[in-house]
Order: C-alpha cells, then structure tokens, then sequence
C-alpha cells in the first residue's frame, strides 16, 4: 500500500480506489491459484496488478500537480527486486 499524505480530496479518493483495485485483483490471483491455477500465473497477475495501481497513483499526481518521479519509478521496479 501507498501511503499518501495529501491534503487533496481527490488525490486520496483516487488513491484509495486504486489500492481497492489492487487489492482486489491480488486477491483473485491468490484464490484461482489456491483452486489450482499456476503459481507463475499468479505471480504474473500480481506483478499486473502492482504496476498497474503505481501507474494509476502517478496519473493521479500528475492530475493534481504533484510530483509521480517515485510512483513511475515504483511501477518499473515492481517483481525486480530492487
């Protein structure tokens, strides 16, 4: 989870339906390998769904004059290890 420290309503709003999200799809790809689906699968799904909710976190900076440098930065090292 990102936290966000923004005074801007709508900033948090977006932020908080794209952690809904991510937690969401997460959970769908944690339940479909638990009923046998491929653990690489999964792993794929959740690396999606992690880069995703970064690059959603950064159009919402951009969007409301904020700085996204280290939520594109996040999405690019999302399942790297870094």
């Amino acid at each position: 989870m990102i936290a966000d420290t923004s005074e801007n309503r709508a900033r948090k709003a977006a932020c908080l339906a794209s952690e809904q999200i991510r937690q969401s799809a997460v959970d769908a790809a944690l339940a479909a390998q638990r009923a046998g689906g491929s653990s690489v699968t999964a792993i794929a799904a959740i690396k999606a769904a992690e880069q995703a909710h970064c690059q959603r976190i950064a159009a919402s900076a951009l969007a409301n004059g904020l700085n996204s440098a280290e939520f594109v930065q996040a999405g690019r090292w999302v399942g790297t290890g870094a």
